[in-house]
Formats: C-alpha cells, structure tokens, sequence
C-alpha cells in the first residue's frame, strides 16, 4: 500500500471462536492482529484486538482504519 511517500506492507491474522482465557467458564471472543512494516521489513506498527463481531478474509481489512490510532476505539458493524 501506498502510504505517503513509502510503500508499506499491511499483515494481518486472525482467529475465530478463541477463549478469553484459560477456564472452562471463558467466552468465546475473536482475536485478530494487524502488523504493518516498511519497505525493507522493519514494523512500524503492531496490534492485536479482541471483538464479539465476526473476522474473516472478507472483512479483516476495513480494520485497519484502527490501525494508528491508540488501540482502544470502537468500530461499529456496517448495517449493510
């Protein structure tokens, strides 16, 4: 992706239907990552999320919109 004046590389990986934690009482949650890195590898950014929305190849990327800010927004689901 062009981002400025550089190319940069979006990754991203996702899990569906994971335990919150390590008991038999956790919730189901889907976790996914976005990692993004320059031209040459380095990464620029790294985070992970926890959401009850579904995450797939089909959605993973619209995302991203909260890649760069602090982590901790809020993204509301299309009601198309």
């Amino acid at each position: 992706m062009w981002r400025g004046k550089k190319w940069t590389t979006w990754r991203y990986q996702w899990m569906g239907d994971v335990p919150l934690r390590g008991d038999e009482k956790a919730i189901q949650v889907n976790w996914f990552s976005i990692e993004i890195a320059t031209e040459d590898g380095m990464v620029t950014y790294r985070n992970s999320f926890v959401t009850d929305l579904p995450v797939d190849k089909t959605n993973v990327a619209p995302w991203r919109r909260l890649a760069g800010r602090d982590g901790k927004s809020r993204m509301k689901p299309s009601m198309h």
